[in-house]
């Protein structure tokens, strides 16, 4: 008997306590434009990545740019100084001013899976990209705010998650990344320009190609 009323209750709560929330899809198709309309972007950031192995919180810090077609450059800044630099089919990882330290990859499946690179590219198409719900990640969302809980449809994708802060341009301001380890990074995001002039060159290093270490102010322009 006590079985039956069980199952009476069930069937009598409102079913939409058990829908999952969804998000404006007019939120989600400014977030898509924005980042379709943009050729590049230039900013600051800080990082604190929480390493599962060791039970630690590692932060750093540095400049991050990214243009279209999986163009990537991460400059860590202080004590461990290291340059991330793609043009989106070859990674390179550098100390600067110190030539031995020079690695080199092939962006695949088997070394850099190409969307660990690129998957700013993927918020022009979130809708084919990922599976969408309202964040709930962050302690506080600012007013004209958008606040994403993002999973990746693709099987073999090399993170479980992403938690997304979009700002009132609609563009990144914080980024949670659960990795498949259990490490989980956190990025802010400040200094924000778009519509950036980033030549190229600058995602590009070895024989015959520029090795910039820093980009010259005059080829930054703000949105």
């Amino acid at each position: 008997m006590k079985i039956k009323v069980l199952l009476i209750l069930c069937f009598l709560l409102p079913t939409a306590s058990f829908a999952k929330e969804s998000v404006p899809q007019d939120q989600i198709d400014a977030i898509q434009s924005t980042y379709q309309s943009i050729p590049g972007i230039a900013a600051d950031f800080t990082q604190q990545t929480y390493v599962a192995l060791i039970e630690k919180t590692v932060s750093k810090q540095g400049k991050f740019y990214f243009k279209k077609g999986g163009k990537l450059r991460i400059e860590y800044k202080g004590d461990e100084e290291r340059n991330y630099v793609s043009d989106g089919s070859t990674l390179w990882i550098y100390t600067p001013g110190d030539a031995a330290s020079m690695q080199t990859y092939e962006i695949s499946e088997e070394t850099v899976p190409r969307e660990a690179l690129s998957f700013l590219s993927g918020f022009g198409k979130l809708d084919k990209e990922f599976s969408i719900e309202p964040s709930k990640a962050f302690t506080e969302i600012p007013e004209g705010f958008t606040a994403l809980h993002l999973k990746p449809l693709r099987k073999k994708a090399q993170y479980k998650s992403l938690d997304t802060l979009f700002n009132k341009d609609h563009l990144l301001m914080k980024l949670k990344i659960h990795n498949l380890s259990g490490n989980v990074t956190d990025y802010e995001f400040t200094n924000i320009k778009t519509s950036v002039g980033l030549k190229d060159g600058f995602f590009t290093l070895g024989s015959g190609k520029a090795t910039p270490d820093t980009l010259p102010e005059k080829e930054i322009h703000s949105k």
